[in-house]
């Protein structure tokens, strides 16, 4: 792990993260981006420690019952001693002793190994947060980066655009001035003939239209002032 992460790995002592494999939303995250090996493998570590502790839990609690059975028969045997106690029953308040010894046995394994369990788990998870939180923030980082780049283009897009928006509208204008021009000096007659020539049928007719929008346009003007 890089110095980074052993640097946020102090900032996040003593700090409980619940496991991330149980949250449904950590699933969500990995919708975004590929689960790599590092991810398989702490995910797996972490599920298999909850799934010990988890049986260790039930197994501690069965045997808790168990306990509880065998202390009640060796106290109820013990209300019973007389002076004339049989073998038998010499034998299985003995019997019973040893089973219980067992189960203490077994009891304080089970304790040892559950109160382990919780810094493996903690330390497990910690690591898949780690690596969960580089590989998102990277994505982030990337992101915002592909953004920045975007942003840029699209702002010299937009002002290569207005420019030859502003070009575009200069010639339109320019245009129909100079057809009107020609058209009041040299008559439609003559501007029919060198219509045909350059086929500037379809164009005359937008040509006019712009110049009626035009004239229009400044009406509108000239009567709002």
């Amino acid at each position: 792990m890089d110095n980074n992460f052993r640097k946020y790995r102090r900032a996040l002592a003593g700090r409980r993260i619940p496991p991330l494999t149980l949250d449904n939303k950590w699933y969500q995250l990995f919708k975004q981006a590929d689960v790599t090996d590092k991810v398989k493998t702490y995910e797996e570590e972490v599920n298999e420690l909850l799934k010990e502790q988890a049986k260790l839990t039930m197994e501690y609690k069965n045997l808790k019952k168990v306990k509880g059975t065998l202390m009640d028969g060796i106290l109820n045997a013990m209300d019973k001693i007389n002076e004339d106690e049989d073998d038998f029953a010499s034998r299985v308040r003995s019997e019973q002793k040893r089973l219980l010894e067992e189960v203490n046995e077994k009891m304080e394994e089970k304790e040892e190994r559950l109160s382990e369990l919780p810094k493996e788990i903690d330390e497990a998870n910690v690591e898949l947060m780690l690596i969960t939180m580089n590989i998102f923030y990277e994505r982030f980082v990337n992101n915002m980066e592909e953004i920045k780049e975007i942003d840029q283009w699209v702002n010299e897009v937009r002002a290569e655009l207005k420019k030859n928006l502003i070009i575009k509208q200069d010639k339109e204008t320019e245009s129909v001035e100079l057809y009107s021009y020609m058209h009041d000096i040299f008559g439609p007659k003559i501007l029919e003939i060198f219509d045909l020539r350059y086929d500037f049928k379809g164009k005359k007719e937008e040509l006019m239209a712009r110049k009626t929008a035009q004239r229009e346009e400044e009406q509108k003007r000239r009567k709002r002032s």
